[in-house]
């Protein structure tokens, strides 16, 4: 699909921004995202796997997973949204099964899925717990969850571009977000701290976080492309830490995002 169209459908499509100029940087950035995804998850699982996206939304990024994963399944809350990705992957010729639901109940058998994908999802979820364990449940003993998202306390709100967002109150958000003409509102998304995420997944998962170690070899995942020249210099500043000794962890805290790789827990212990 060519810059042009895509943006149109992340225009037309988007829960959030309304911002024309937002659609376009995403449409142009959104190939890397899908490849960097593919790349991390063939490291754990073969083309063959059976891959759940849980809030798929119009099928973007899944259109490009289903190029590489022929055992495709897009789960979503929004109806609209999973009628727009049926006729995308119709017009691509790709075949895909689409459930749509609220994340109380995935209606799939358990232990079924290999691969799970949530990218960029959990900010939205009202109840993530929930869904998470939903998640743990459809996966199979040897499975894996792809799961990503945002930070808080990064300067500019990812959904919407726009400085120190997500450091205000919900109503003060809100009223800056119409102000600025860049979307409807602030509504349903709840950016997370670094260890609110990571203690939320662990309750159900064993967590591997591939951030820092992704971010390292940039070049392997595109993320130079994706993120620009400022993902180069992150990149020295992790390596120059580890050369003094100092722990790169400590810059999670403020990274852009988290890339979390993670298996179930068997019966519900990590040990």
């Amino acid at each position: 699909m060519k810059t042009a169209n895509l943006a149109n459908e992340i225009y037309r499509y988007s829960q959030y921004s309304t911002s024309p100029s937002w659609a376009q940087w995403y449409a142009k950035v959104l190939p890397f995202k899908a490849a960097r995804t593919i790349k991390i998850l063939k490291k754990y699982k073969n083309e063959q796997s059976l891959l759940l996206d849980v809030g798929c939304s119009a099928g973007l990024t899944l259109a490009y997973l289903a190029k590489k994963y022929t055992r495709i399944i897009g789960y979503d809350i929004d109806r609209r949204a999973l009628e727009a990705a049926k006729n995308r992957f119709q017009k691509m010729g790709l075949k895909a099964r689409f459930i749509l639901g609220d994340g109380q109940k995935i209606a799939l058998k358990n232990n079924s899925v290999d691969i799970v994908t949530c990218l960029e999802v959990f900010e939205h979820m009202q109840n993530p717990e929930m869904i998470l364990a939903e998640i743990r449940r459809t996966l199979k003993p040897d499975g894996i969850l792809h799961i990503t998202t945002a930070n808080r306390l990064w300067p500019f709100e990812p959904h919407f571009h726009l400085p120190f967002l997500s450091f205000l109150p919900p109503k003060v958000a809100d009223l800056y977000v119409r102000i600025t003409k860049k979307g409807r509102g602030y509504e349903n998304i709840k950016l997370p701290l670094y260890r609110e995420f990571y203690n939320t997944v662990s309750k159900f998962f064993v967590v591997e976080d591939v951030t820092l170690d992704i971010i390292k070899c940039y070049w392997k995942y595109g993320m130079e492309k994706e993120r620009g020249k400022k993902i180069i210099l992150i990149a020295f500043l992790l390596r120059l830490m580890e050369k003094l000794n100092i722990s790169p962890k400590l810059l999670l805290n403020f990274s852009l995002g988290w890339l979390f790789i993670c298996r179930p827990i068997k019966n519900g212990s990590k040990n």
